[in-house]
């Protein structure tokens, strides 16, 4: 799934798809979130709340120390594996988003560091006709890192293609970025697959170590 900006619409039409999506069975998705040079806050608010059910998304720190959280409500589509697409051209909201999914362990990041853009600002207009943009506050990630000042680090780190593919040959096996993205979310899913649960006060603990010969790993509740 590509992302090229964050509108008021955005949200909506990506519920619609990860809906359609999640009737099929889908076993994990990849966003991509490339270039996406932002938009709409509550946009990536929205979004980040399609995957993620609790926690912090962002927040926002003005310079009078005021500190304004927003957080997952319980609504997200899908608890599927996810793995994150990010370029130097992935910011403000798109950076919102990628950080929320990082620091709440949802998914996995792929490609290179962000842009670095996460500041609040307002415009004033003055009498002349001009107008004087302030900065009124930053966006940090849910762990606390002020985005305008670091961007987003990705948990994989992988250059773009050195020469420049075409624009239908984004998100394929030809794109470097996108290949090692579906390599790594295959990963996830293989490994979700060897995990399964096991209530140790149900049987002996030695006895099931003993018996399991399939090398899987479990959680123990």
């Amino acid at each position: 799934m590509r992302v090229n900006k964050f509108g008021e619409k955005t949200s909506d039409e990506l519920k619609e798809i990860l809906i359609d999506l999640e009737k099929n069975n889908m076993s994990g998705y990849v966003l991509d979130l490339r270039w996406n040079p932002g938009g709409s806050l509550q946009s990536s608010i929205d979004i980040s709340r399609h995957f993620i059910d609790k926690g912090t998304i962002v927040s926002t720190l003005t310079k009078d120390g005021l500190k304004d959280v927003k957080k997952g409500i319980g609504i997200s589509l899908t608890q599927k594996p996810l793995v994150v697409l990010v370029n130097k051209g992935s910011a403000s909201a798109s950076e919102i988003v990628s950080g929320a999914i990082k620091d709440n362990k949802r998914g996995k990041l792929v490609g290179e560091k962000t842009f670095g853009k996460g500041l609040v600002q307002n415009m004033k207009p003055l009498g002349d006709g001009s107008a004087v943009t302030l900065t009124i506050a930053k966006y940090l990630t849910p762990n606390g890192t002020d985005i305008n000042k670091f961007g987003i680090t990705p948990d994989v780190k992988v250059k773009m293609n050195i020469k420049p593919i075409r624009q239908r040959d984004i998100g394929t096996r030809k794109d470097k970025q996108y290949k090692a993205g579906e390599k790594e979310l295959i990963n996830i899913i293989k490994m979700k697959n060897q995990i399964s649960q096991f209530n140790p006060t149900t049987s002996n603990l030695n006895a099931f170590l003993t018996i399991n010969r399939e090398n899987k790993i479990f959680s123990l509740n």
